[in-house]
């Protein structure tokens, strides 16, 4: 039986929390990339691990339609050799807005 639509799911922190990591693949480019949870949740906020997808779009393609998100803790010897991408900084990009008004 699935999970009730009426219970809150676990979070990013909670995540974490247990040593989870967290797998986004995309279906479409054949990618596979691992997230710790806490570099998610700096981006995305303390979000459902499951609505991850929603809020991302696949770096190699571009596209979200065929992403899918794994939350699962690695034993030891799957933790050792794992690749794992880090948030290194995030970059705050400002945009000026025009509008043309008439001089009286």
């Amino acid at each position: 039986m699935g999970q009730s639509r009426y219970r809150a799911g676990i979070t990013l922190s909670e995540s974490h929390d247990n040593g989870s990591v967290v797998t986004i693949a995309c279906y479409y480019c054949r990618t596979k990339r691992h997230y710790l949870p806490l570099d998610l949740r700096t981006i995305l906020g303390d979000i459902d691990p499951r609505h991850v997808a929603r809020n991302r779009s696949c770096e190699s393609c571009g596209r979200n339609d065929y992403l899918v998100v794994k939350v699962w803790s690695p034993i030891h010897e799957e933790r050792v050799g794992l690749v794992v991408r880090r948030l290194e900084r995030l970059v705050t990009v400002r945009r000026a807005i025009w509008r043309n008004e008439t001089l009286e």
